[in-house]
């Protein structure tokens, strides 16, 4: 996964963007910026998805237009 990450940010050349790389277009804009900006670990959802469920059944309401039928 991580591998997959270091390829699409550093080395993955976009033909529509005159064949430079996210990190070269993102050079071009910041180039005080170190290339830790699209370092980032990989985040494996499966470790986080009671937490993602919890947040969203306690934020979640009837929609005020629904009748209660009897």
């Amino acid at each position: 996964m991580y591998t997959f990450l270091i390829d699409f940010n550093f080395l993955r050349k976009n033909s529509y963007r005159d064949h430079k790389t996210p990190f070269e277009l993102a050079k071009e804009d910041y180039p005080d910026r170190t290339n830790d900006i699209f370092n980032l670990p990989p985040i494996v959802l499966d470790n986080h998805f009671e937490d993602y469920f919890d947040h969203i059944n306690s934020h979640q309401q009837e929609p005020s237009y629904v009748a209660e039928v009897t």
